[in-house]
């Protein structure tokens, strides 16, 4: 059930207060501050925000405020951006309804400002019809304050996961304090000459994630950032919300919507083996058909945990709803692994009678013969003698000549791995990690099924998976032979190879 935590702004004939006891927010430099002031209830809402997802005002919180004449059209053309909104701001003290008076000055960061929307003229306008009188007004609130772009007619601009328009970033564990600037809330009114200060409740726009990391691994583990993935909706971005009924328009601005959105987290604390922690993010609302999925990542101080879930229904994030997750880490993929080296003490034959020489599991650098025992999808190489036995060639199980010429039996193999393979000229010594691994092949041009390396030579391997491994042949004998048009040549007998794969 959606539920919804509200707040009341209080008519000024409802409460005991006049200009006098209003506390002033720029110790009464001016007029405005005294003069336009409504209440806010102190009722389990904004800034602060609980495990339940309850929120109360603080001093300086602010509002943008949105009006226009309930008996007047909105304009067509651009007196609607010009004339909204006007920036609120809770007085400091701890009154009870929470005064928030009208502010000479835009909030700090205010997206109409970045929009080149001047607050002078929409300061002026708002003065004018609070003035006069003479009609109802229309009210639209939002919170924060510096998501004040007024869009189409009758629309703002709110923003979700967007780093750099929102605070994306949890100060330690268990902290909600940074929800404060992510936690949007809107609240409308309708005011008349005989009651100009208006009441309005307001509502949670965006749906909050609850995560919940479980240390299921066999040390302690520090999250460094999570990170959601929806394919199937955008989950972040700039929507544009009709100020007066609250409404989302499906239009994005352009080039804004966001499908990955991180949560950083800054000095967090490490998490003990089978301990936990609470990380909190709010997303704008989503919904995902069947079969779409949400891909979860947590990197932390000792590598990253990626899951992916599919859903079989439906399913729905909405607004003003709580969403609990538990991320079980039980293992984690170094970031940045390090490469572990796999030299043969001894030479590798071919098959007698055949130019076959071993199948290659690039995992973990196991070399297997045709009379092994192994797992058909573990062989990402085979290696074979080509060109009357003077290549010593490396393929994918893939490739066609060697099952065509070199070992018919692949054709039959439930799994025949895809690999690719590039020929590269580093220096094997000094690659160390998978990063400087994936940086050579990346580099690299010549991708294909297969590659000729002789002495000292060296090629990168791609599996399937992603996977990358490295092979370099270091030893290995050539015999000298007459072809049979009496050519010199050298065909291989033996080999012996170094390999490194991901540790």
């Amino acid at each position: 059930m959606k539920k919804y935590i509200l707040f009341v702004v209080a008519a000024a004939a409802m409460v005991a207060c006049n200009k006098s006891e209003v506390p002033s927010i720029d110790g009464g430099k001016n007029e405005a501050d005294q003069k336009y002031v409504i209440y806010a209830e102190d009722v389990n809402t904004r800034t602060v925000t609980d495990a339940s997802f309850n929120v109360t005002w603080t001093n300086n919180d602010n509002l943008a405020v949105y009006t226009w004449p309930a008996d007047q059209a909105l304009p067509e053309d651009a007196a609607w951006r010009a004339a909204n909104p006007v920036n609120f701001i809770a007085s400091e003290g701890s009154a009870t309804p929470k005064p928030f008076s009208l502010s000479e000055a835009d909030s700090d960061g205010s997206l109409a400002v970045a929009a080149g929307i001047p607050y002078e003229g929409r300061l002026s306008a708002f003065k004018d019809r609070y003035g006069n009188g003479s009609s109802s007004l229309k009210w639209g609130v939002i919170y924060p304050g510096k998501q004040s772009n007024p869009s189409w007619k009758g629309y703002g601009v709110i923003v979700f996961g967007n780093f750099e328009l929102v605070h994306s970033t949890q100060n330690g564990n268990n902290n909600m304090a940074h929800l404060a600037y992510q936690d949007v809330l809107w609240g409308t009114a309708t005011t008349t000459a005989e009651n100009p200060v208006p009441t309005i409740s307001m509502k949670h726009i965006g749906t909050m994630m609850e995560y919940t990391v479980v240390n299921e691994t066999s040390s302690p583990i520090t999250v460094n950032c999570i990170k959601i993935t929806v394919n199937g909706a955008a989950i972040g971005g700039q929507y544009r919300i009709n100020v007066f009924d609250g409404s989302i328009s499906e239009y994005l601005l352009k080039d804004s919507e966001i499908h990955t959105c991180p949560l950083w987290v800054d000095k967090g604390e490490a998490i003990p083996v089978g301990g936990s922690a609470k990380f909190y993010q709010v997303l704008a609302p989503f919904k995902l058909d069947s079969g779409y999925k949400i891909t979860m990542t947590v990197e932390t101080d000792k590598g990253t945990w990626t899951n992916t879930k599919a859903f079989d229904d439906a399913i729905s994030f909405e607004s003003g709803k709580r969403n609990p997750t538990t991320l079980r880490i039980n293992a984690v993929k170094e970031a940045d692994p390090t490469l572990k080296t796999h030299e043969d003490t001894e030479v590798n034959w071919f098959k007698e009678g055949s130019n076959l020489g071993r199948y290659l599991d690039m995992a973990n650098g196991i070399k297997y013969t045709l009379n092994d025992s192994f797992k058909q999808a573990d062989v990402d190489i085979v290696i074979f003698r080509g060109s009357s036995q003077t290549a010593l060639t490396f393929a994918a199980p893939s490739d066609q000549a060697l099952q065509d010429y070199i070992d018919n039996s692949i054709k039959n193999w439930t799994t025949i791995n895809d690999t690719k393979v590039k020929k590269v000229d580093v220096d094997f010594d000094s690659i160390t990690k998978l990063s400087e691994l994936q940086s050579a092949y990346d580099a690299a041009s010549n991708e294909d099924k297969r590659c000729v390396l002789d002495f000292n030579e060296t090629a990168i391997v791609k599996t399937v998976d992603g996977n990358y491994a490295l092979i370099k042949v270091i030893g290995g004998e050539k015999y000298e032979k007459t072809d049979a048009k009496g050519n010199k040549i050298y065909v291989w007998g033996n080999f012996k190879l170094s390999v490194k794969t991901v540790e």
